[in-house]
This record gives structure tokens, C-alpha cells and sequence, in this order.
């Protein structure tokens, strides 16, 4: 069973890095969709949690938290925008 044709190499660094960028995109889609769906667990009453998973996924939140605070803070300062910036620099 062969590599997709999506992970193969194409030969140059922009190709890798369009692919790179594009499952960075699709992973952020799908854990945005992923968290939305683990709010709505949470709000349920008739779900069980083991509170031990629940440390867990709030400490690499809270860790991801902040990586995103400084990614949206840089990309606002180097695309000129100014309620991005403001809006996660006050946090």
C-alpha cells in the first residue's frame, strides 16, 4: 500500500508547504468542530466524564490557549488588524 498522492513529495519546498498548509487547515476545521461538540457533552447531564480526561484536555487547551493568543496577535500586527490584536493583547 502506497503514500497518496497528496503525501508524496512534488519535488520543491512550495509544494510541501501547500500541503503542510492545507492539513494545518483541516486539522484546525476539525478540532474546531471537535470542541463545539465536546461543549455540547459537557452541557448534557446524562453523560458520564472521567474527571482525569477533563484535567487533561484543560491543561493542553490552556497551553494551546496562549500558542493561539501570540499566533493571532502576530498575524494581526503583520496583516494590520487592529481589533485582533487589541481584542487577545488585553487578555
Amino acid at each position: 500500500m502506497g503514500c497518496p498522492a497528496i503525501c508524496r513529495p512534488q519535488g520543491t519546498d512550495q509544494d510541501s508547504t501547500s500541503v503542510l498548509s492545507f492539513l494545518a487547515g483541516e486539522r484546525i476545521r476539525a478540532a474546531r468542530h471537535l470542541c463545539q461538540a465536546i461543549s455540547e457533552d459537557l452541557r448534557r447531564t446524562d453523560i458520564e466524564i472521567q474527571a482525569g480526561s477533563l484535567v487533561q484536555l484543560y491543561e493542553v487547551m490552556s497551553a494551546l490557549t496562549e500558542q493561539l493568543k501570540g499566533v493571532i496577535s502576530r498575524l494581526a500586527r503583520v496583516n494590520a488588524m487592529p481589533f485582533a490584536q487589541a481584542n487577545f493583547e488585553a487578555q
